[in-house]
């Protein structure tokens, strides 16, 4: 076996040991709690964060100049000051709940940080729901627009989170994704046979992912949707029964996976290629 496989095989098995799952029927009643105006998204999306774990010593609100609500922040610390952030947008534009764009991504951000805070981890974990990205990014471009550059310097990576939860496999935009994100999500989907696949959305798709980008910070864009689904979001049609629950939680179960996998094999100084051991 080549040595690069096999340190890649042996943080693959250590990682499942870094993080825990919450059960299906916590991830299946958060998504439930969908609400419809984004004030009352951004409420409970507090109290989910709070059911989790995350206390005040971990939770902020970082007002944004331009928009009535805040960036909500989840901070993990882990031995490292080097960042991943890990995102999804709160609001939702359309006639429907905004089931899937996007409280489908919000209301797994607290889970997410709760499969990772009993495990020792090296790198400290954002988890960022931003404010009106239906309306141009706002959130996430004034939060990343805002930061010194040596904190802009101390991200890793953003692992953004858009519209999952419909029938079939994660994917990644690949347009935005970084190979080296990339080839890390392909190595634990052949090693814990929850597939994920990659492809190109037309031009009029964008995400939060696009704010980390302009300034050539690495991301990893992930969603559920297809050529045929995306014509479901902004309508009424974006309402909670369009989830597929076991799809639902074999896209969460893959993502703490992989949040705690990023966590053994990125390199803390560069953070384009697996560590070195």
């Amino acid at each position: 076996m080549p040595i690069a496989l096999f340190f890649l095989l042996l943080a693959t098995l250590s990682a499942a040991e870094r993080y825990r799952l919450v059960e299906s029927p916590t991830i299946q009643g958060r998504f439930a709690r969908v609400h419809v105006k984004n004030e009352e998204r951004a409420a409970e999306l507090r109290k989910v964060f709070a059911e989790a774990g995350c206390g005040a010593s971990n939770f902020s609100e970082k007002r944004v100049l331009s928009s009535t609500l805040p960036n909500l922040v989840c901070v993990l610390p882990g031995t490292s000051e080097r960042i991943i952030v890990v995102s999804a947008h709160m609001d939702q534009h359309g006639g429907g709940e905004g089931a899937i764009d996007n409280w489908s991504g919000a209301a797994l951000l607290p889970s997410l940080f709760e499969s990772l805070k009993d495990s020792p981890r090296r790198v400290t974990f954002h988890f960022i729901a931003f404010t009106d990205e239906e309306r141009g990014l706002v959130g996430s471009r004034e939060y990343v627009n805002r930061l010194s550059p040596q904190e802009r310097n101390a991200i890793l990576a953003n692992v953004n989170i858009d519209s999952i939860g419909l029938a079939g496999r994660l994917r990644a935009e690949a347009r935005k994704t970084d190979k080296f994100l990339l080839t890390c999500a392909a190595e634990l989907a052949d090693r814990i046979k929850i597939y994920v696949g990659a492809d190109t959305m037309d031009s009029g798709y964008d995400s939060d992912a696009t704010a980390f980008l302009n300034w050539k910070i690495p991301v990893i864009d992930f969603h559920a949707i297809t050529r045929a689904t995306i014509r479901l979001l902004h309508t009424k049609k974006d309402v909670r029964t369009a989830m597929d629950p076991k799809s639902y939680y074999e896209q969460y179960q893959f993502l703490a996976a992989y949040l705690a996998y990023l966590d053994e094999v990125i390199d803390l100084q560069s953070g384009a290629r697996p560590a070195q051991r």
